[in-house]
């Protein structure tokens, strides 16, 4: 297994399609394809993906995951922000990390996101049962 694991969540949409594109340019263009896997988190209806084009599905990594539309506690709008949990729970379900003792990281990322160098999530202080994020300063003084 490569030591960082790139994850980003996207639908079966026009747009997303090009933003995803965008995703899978940057990180090859970034260095880290040497060090890194990166895996689209599709999630797309049954419906949806029986016209979604190969071209599009075939553009990178891909893990297809028709999970949330397919539980009953899901509106059919296919409520967003379930998107992206389920999405990592398949992808989860599907690559287990392996301890070989080697330290493995994951990074979440949108997919309207780009990458611009190369990640080492030891240099960002990243260990083993810690989790690194960045600022969300939008949230700050919001309550549940």
């Amino acid at each position: 297994m490569k030591p960082l694991q790139v994850i980003f969540s996207a639908t079966c949409t026009p747009l997303l399609d090009w933003q995803s594109a965008a995703l899978f340019h940057s990180f090859k263009m970034s260095n880290n394809s040497g060090t890194s896997e990166i895996t689209r988190l599709l999630s797309c209806s049954e419906t949806r993906s029986m016209h979604y084009p190969d071209v599009n599905l075939n553009m990178g990594p891909t893990l297809v995951d028709r999970k949330m539309s397919d539980d009953p506690s899901v509106d059919e709008h296919e409520y967003a922000p379930y998107r992206k949990p389920y999405a990592a729970i398949s992808w989860l379900e599907h690559k287990r990390p392996v301890d070989d003792g080697e330290d493995e990281f994951v990074l979440m990322m949108d997919a309207d996101m780009l990458m611009r160098g190369r990640i080492d999530p030891v240099e960002l202080g990243c260990r083993r049962g810690l989790v690194v994020s960045t600022e969300y300063a939008h949230l700050v003084g919001t309550t549940n």
